[in-house]
């Protein structure tokens, strides 16, 4: 659910087609294991590819996750929300982060501000 407020922060859920998050979760055997307050959230992150489940046919929504799941998951909510770019050619991946004014916005804090990442 985290996630899917962060969609909502960054414009990325309003992007994503209208659909029922039946329709979305549909693939996956365990879907009704989603909590019935989680659905459309965790529809969300599977239609804007940040979620895809613990295979093809399974989200384990009851599972943990491991802190490198979670990595991957703000990373990809970074990534498709235009927030940062990753170039893979770099021997380091460079990454241009625009978190600023987000973080800015999210806290309530001064939007004329300069912040320095």
């Amino acid at each position: 659910m985290i996630i899917a407020k962060a969609m909502k922060l960054t414009g990325l859920k309003d992007k994503l087609f209208a659909q029922s998050a039946e329709a979305t979760l549909h693939a996956f055997e365990d879907a009704a294991a989603v909590a019935s307050w989680a659905k459309n959230g965790v529809a969300d992150t599977v239609q804007a590819g940040i979620a895809s489940g613990r295979n093809a046919d399974t989200l384990a929504p009851q599972g943990y996750m491991t802190r490198a799941e979670v990595a991957t998951m703000i990373q990809r909510l970074l990534k498709q929300s235009g927030l940062i770019h990753i170039f893979p050619f770099s021997s380091s991946y460079q990454v241009l982060v625009k978190l600023a004014p987000l973080i800015a916005k999210a806290l309530n804090l001064r939007t004329d501000a300069y912040f320095e990442i």
